[in-house]
């Protein structure tokens, strides 16, 4: 496949991308995101930074350290769930007691790991980053855009909860 795309004529760069990401991943997927790109698309592209948070540091970890796949980060996000804020409520009223804390953790990475620094911004890859952000959150969020600004806006209030977990551990 690899040496069809060179044959191609796709650029060396893009493929060799491509080839690493089969090697490392082992995941056939690589090779097709790699067709993606603006330049094969004919698409113009433009760097663009997007605004991050500042990042905090409390336990000797950033606070997205404390993910659903730590139990402190698990700890902190059933503690948000009991509280009174605009993201708790709609999770706690559209899922399950027992599927909340991923659906949390899922919009949280959407919110934390969703902004970049020289981000390649062309029409395809806003259209590709807009289905997985607010498409692709599972059944009991079929349009994530609304819960992924809330949860955005109410991240000082989660970091101030991992902040006590982390310094009580």
């Amino acid at each position: 496949m690899l040496d069809a795309f060179c044959d191609a004529g796709i650029p060396d760069t893009i493929v060799e991308t491509a080839r690493e990401g089969l090697r490392r991943m082992r995941q056939v997927l690589c090779p097709f995101v790699s067709l993606l790109t603006p330049l094969l698309a004919g698409e113009t592209a433009r760097l663009i930074n997007d605004p991050l948070p500042s990042e905090v540091i409390f336990g000797g970890a950033p606070t997205w350290a404390y993910d659903m796949f730590v139990r402190e980060g698990r700890q902190a996000m059933k503690a948000f769930l009991c509280r009174d804020n605009e993201t708790a409520h709609w999770i706690r009223e559209h899922a399950p007691p027992s599927e909340r804390i991923n659906l949390l953790g899922n919009i949280l990475f959407a919110v934390e790991g969703g902004l970049l620094q020289s981000r390649l911004n062309w029409e395809t890859g806003l259209s590709l980053r807009g289905m997985a952000e607010h498409e692709s959150q599972g059944v009991r969020c079929p349009d994530g855009a609304a819960l992924i600004e809330m949860m955005r806006a109410e991240l000082p209030l989660l970091n101030e909860i991992r902040a006590g977990i982390a310094s009580a551990a």
